[in-house]
């Protein structure tokens, strides 16, 4: 709030200085209503692709690479990417899940006899 982004024909440091002394005086409305400035995001657009298709899905980060930085080089290196596999379908990942970490009242797996090597059951 305090190191936010200021108006061009002030000095950074004449804001923050006005920002502390507002921030010390205990000035809330004041501070949050004039002071209060968020820093411009840069415009993202949604680049999902509309097939399923591994070669679409490369050729849609190319071309954001291609958009967004204006690099040849990035958008060349991520055609060449290895594309990623397929998520698994939902409910396998919890489904995993709840066998490695058993829950209260679950049946316990056995403990197979002579696990350490020495000694009988």
């Amino acid at each position: 709030m305090i190191l936010g982004p200021c108006v061009k024909p002030e000095s950074f440091a004449s804001v923050v200085k006005r920002r502390v002394s507002l921030f010390l005086a205990g000035s809330w409305a004041t501070l949050l209503e004039y002071e209060l400035m968020f820093r411009e995001t840069a415009h993202v657009t949604n680049h999902q692709s509309a097939s399923d298709d591994l070669r679409d899905i490369a050729a849609s980060r190319a071309s954001i690479q291609l958009e967004k930085n204006h690099s040849l080089r990035g958008a060349s290196a991520a055609l060449r990417a290895p594309t990623s596999t397929r998520p698994p379908p939902p409910g396998v990942l919890s489904s995993t899940l709840r066998k490695l970490n058993p829950m209260v009242g679950d049946v316990a797996p056995t403990i197979p006899c002579n696990p350490g090597g020495g000694g009988g059951c």
